[in-house]
């Protein structure tokens, strides 16, 4: 009993742990229901109250976010709905969910190797078919990642779906793959041969170079000067340390920058990079361009509610745009600088920075354009 009890406890742990940490965690419960019932052997563990009280009890741990969100305009609800929106273009819907499914199943293909991927996926699929023919082990399994996985792929017929969203759920499909490859129980497709060691040890060999690739290849093409380019998978980060220190590079510049608080245009992600790669670590306020609040940055405190009223800021923006939402909260604001970054090979993005001389009162930013070009 004593034993019992500390695994319940532990697994309510991880359980409330997980779903602070990654919505699909939230589903884990629910397959656990699913697995108990489908089969006769194991609906007897239904009887005891402990997997109830954990199952349930895991969900206990959302209750400071729900308190959070009902006193924040249940912002998160906000953003998960946006992500099960459906697009509206104007080419044909079937082309569009057709684009939107063969997108979701490349990229799990890409990401776990073409081989693996290939089996995995088709695996799910066949798996399925002998639910009642296959061992307790399997069945687990598959509830645990096909089933889901599956769950996911049906969903990108009707919309665009992350490719992030079935990771969680290949822990346990990439364990029933691996019992595949290694015999442990046999299906009629995919073929056999699909199975062989030739092919098992080409299957390997691709998933290890693919990883080479990518841990390695960006140090080459650094190495080469060639950082950046089109078939360099780093391409799309090495900007962002390199805006940030080029702003950096200009705050110290500035006389008694330490003073200065920090206010960050564009997309979120600008606000993001420049507090956590700038030296300082400063706290960033974010001036948003879209309008409205799209990040934790547009819920944080205000300069004026964290008692700035009077400081300076620096102000980063993209491009050469100006501030013109912070027209009138400071006595005056000033061009510093402008500043290019190379983004890739191939791309060029200027960056401008203000000085915003002792702020008198932060503005109502949302429902507002925050920026327009200069002429300065």
């Amino acid at each position: 009993v004593g034993k019992a009890g500390l695994n319940l406890s532990v697994l309510l742990l991880v359980l409330a742990l997980g779903h602070l940490s990654k919505q699909m965690m939230m589903v884990f419960p629910i397959l656990t229901l699913i697995f108990l019932i489908a089969r006769s052997e194991t609906r007897p563990i239904l009887k005891r109250p402990g997997i109830w009280l954990v199952s349930a009890g895991s969900y206990l741990a959302l209750i400071p976010p729900l308190v959070w969100n009902a006193r924040n305009e249940w912002i998160t609800f906000t953003h998960t709905k946006h992500h099960f929106e459906t697009k509206t273009g104007e080419g044909s819907i079937i082309l569009e969910r057709l684009e939107d499914t063969g997108s979701f199943v490349g990229s799990q293909i890409g990401l776990l190797s073409p081989f693996i991927g290939i089996a995995l996926l088709w695996l799910g699929f066949v798996v399925l078919w002998r639910l009642r023919r296959s061992s307790r082990e399997v069945w687990f399994l598959t509830v645990f990642g096909s089933i889901p996985v599956l769950a996911i792929f049906l969903l990108s017929l009707r919309q665009v779906v992350q490719p992030n969203w079935a990771a969680v759920f290949y822990f346990a499909a990439m364990i029933l793959t691996a019992a595949w490859y290694s015999g442990s129980f046999a299906t009629k497709t995919p073929p056999q041969i699909f199975r062989s060691p030739f092919v098992f040890r080409i299957a390997i060999a691709t998933a290890l170079a693919i990883t080479a690739y990518f841990y390695f290849s960006p140090i080459i093409f650094a190495a080469l000067g060639q950082d950046g380019h089109r078939a360099d998978p780093n391409r799309r980060l090495i900007g962002y340390p390199r805006m940030v220190d080029g702003f950096q590079e200009i705050r110290e510049q500035q006389p008694e920058w330490e003073d200065c608080f920090v206010v960050v245009a564009g997309h979120r992600d600008m606000a993001s990079t420049t507090a956590f790669l700038a030296p300082d670590q400063p706290m960033v306020y974010h001036l948003s361009t879209l309008g409205y609040v799209n990040s934790q940055y547009d819920l944080w405190n205000t300069p004026e509610k964290d008692g700035r009223i009077g400081e300076d800021a620096l102000i980063l923006m993209p491009n050469d745009s100006y501030p013109t939402a912070l027209e009138g909260a400071f006595e005056r604001i000033e061009k510093v600088a402008n500043y290019p970054v190379r983004w890739r090979y191939d791309l060029e993005v200027s960056y401008t920075v203000y000085r915003g001389y002792v702020l008198k009162k932060w503005p109502d930013l949302l429902g507002t354009d925050t920026s327009s070009e200069s002429t300065l």
